[in-house]
């Protein structure tokens, strides 16, 4: 069985303890019902869009009911949660919120990285930047060059990982040793 949402809109802005949607549910290609939640903590809902559909979103039920249960560790407890349509709609949902926050932070991290150098990890980041100047613009300047190096030598010395993707465009390579150069 072919299950899939559609036309997914999340508002995070108002999702106070659960994800707010709202999406299209489509079994075996065809759309059958569609799903919401609130937001607010309670249930996902989700009803067939006529009477003739409910045979179709009652398959989907049983279909779900057969997949494997998820098991949740928290601290010495672990909890199973078996399977039903409405915790595949909400996985499915979350990995959609999920991957549009990533693809959000992408983006913010490919403007910053023009600014200044970008160091932390995929979680989270900070920058080093220099007011009014770009990256490229202190790279130009001789005194830039051993500025930047020398930032960047102490935050990789002090464990920090640097995200800069645009460092070797800028003329900035590692030497034998794993120190900056140009």
């Amino acid at each position: 069985m072919k299950l899939e949402l559609k036309n997914v809109k999340i508002n995070e802005a108002f999702s106070e303890e659960t994800l707010m949607f709202k999406a299209d549910l489509y079994v075996n290609g065809k759309k059958c019902a569609y799903a919401s939640n609130d937001g607010r903590g309670g249930c996902t809902f989700y009803n067939a869009y006529s009477q003739e559909l409910r045979p179709l979103l009652a398959q989907a039920e049983a279909y779900c009911i057969t997949l494997p249960s998820k098991f949740h560790t928290y601290g010495e407890k672990t909890l199973e949660i078996k399977s039903t349509l409405e915790h595949w709609i909400d996985e499915v949902s979350c990995g959609i919120s999920n991957k549009k926050e990533i693809e959000k932070h992408k983006k913010k991290l490919a403007k910053d990285i023009l600014k200044g150098i970008c160091y932390g990890n995929e979680n989270g980041y900070k920058i080093l930047h220099w007011k009014g100047y770009t990256l490229e613009q202190i790279l130009n300047r001789n005194e830039g060059r051993t500025l930047v190096t020398k930032k960047i030598q102490e935050l990789v010395e002090s464990g920090e990982t640097i995200l800069n993707t645009n460092l070797s465009q800028l003329c900035l390579r590692k030497d034998n040793f794993g120190n900056f150069i140009f």
